[in-house]
């Protein structure tokens, strides 16, 4: 049996750079198994970027802190708090040049993230990838700026939830009205540590063997880490094949916390 791996990520995300040496691990411990390695752009939107050098200075101390890195990111590349299309657009159009590999986005990566180029600029993140891979960087740029990699960058979670999102304020009254399953698929530890009442543990890596214990005439909103982690994205794509009412709440566990709704913990659930 063949199994393949898939990355979502963002070229400028800063856990999609802390996450780079488990992905690399990860390939090298199963480089001689039957998995295939792929990664996708999964493009974030201006609700998720820092709205100024200052934000995401604090948030690198914190996540450098986390990960227990020896140093700190660079915000240099933050020049707006909209979406960041040239990077990845420029490593989407790297693989029609037949450049598949970790090789452009880990350039592209390193050049925002560690030495601050502002990579929101085409010829700049095009430059860049051209010499990592080689490439021509004119005729690269030409493909990153097509209306068909933009439309690739952008798929990810507009495929993945057509539907409208489940707001806090809807998910609260349907709580209170018990007319609703609330799935968290989150790992276990981060469930036992806090979740919305009444949900239900199942981690996404169990949910196919787990679909019997679906009431499949209740709706089920699904929710994780926040509005762009894809546990619940993969939940909800895997639940409506099924045939089942599913719908995603339109953030995540910490959203709801900070919002000061009720939670739960392992011991008081």
């Amino acid at each position: 049996m063949s199994v393949t791996v898939t990355y979502y990520l963002d070229v400028v995300s800063s856990w999609c750079y802390w996450a780079e040496p488990a992905w690399a691990e990860l390939k090298q411990r199963y480089a001689r198994a039957p998995v295939e390695f792929h990664w996708n752009i999964a493009l974030l939107d201006e609700s998720a970027m820092s709205k100024s050098r200052g934000q995401a200075d604090w948030f690198y101390r914190r996540s450098g802190t986390i990960v227990r890195s020896p140093f700190m990111l660079n915000s240099g590349w933050l020049t707006h708090s909209r979406e960041f299309l040239p990077p990845n657009c420029v490593a989407e159009a790297a693989k029609d040049f037949g450049v598949t590999d970790d090789r452009v986005r880990l350039a592209l990566m390193e050049a925002a993230l560690r030495e601050g180029q502002k990579v929101g600029d085409w010829d700049v993140s095009a430059g860049i990838a051209a010499k990592a891979a080689g490439l021509v960087a004119a005729a690269l740029l030409q493909k990153a700026q097509s209306a068909e990699v933009e439309r690739v960058v952008r798929s990810y979670f507009a495929n993945r939830d057509a539907l409208e999102p489940v707001t806090r304020a809807e998910l609260v009254d349907r709580l209170r009205d018990g007319v609703v399953t609330v799935l968290d698929v989150r790992p276990q530890d981060e469930f036992a540590l806090g979740h919305l009442p009444g949900a239900v543990n199942v981690p996404l890596a169990e949910l196919e063997r787990r679909l019997s214990t679906f009431d499949p005439g209740q709706e089920i909103v699904a929710y994780c880490r926040g509005p762009y982690c894809v546990l619940s994205y993969e939940a909800v794509a895997t639940l409506r094949a099924r045939g089942f009412k599913v719908r995603r709440l339109e953030d995540g566990f910490p959203e709801w916390k900070a919002a000061g709704l009720p939670v739960r913990a392992a011991d008081s659930a």
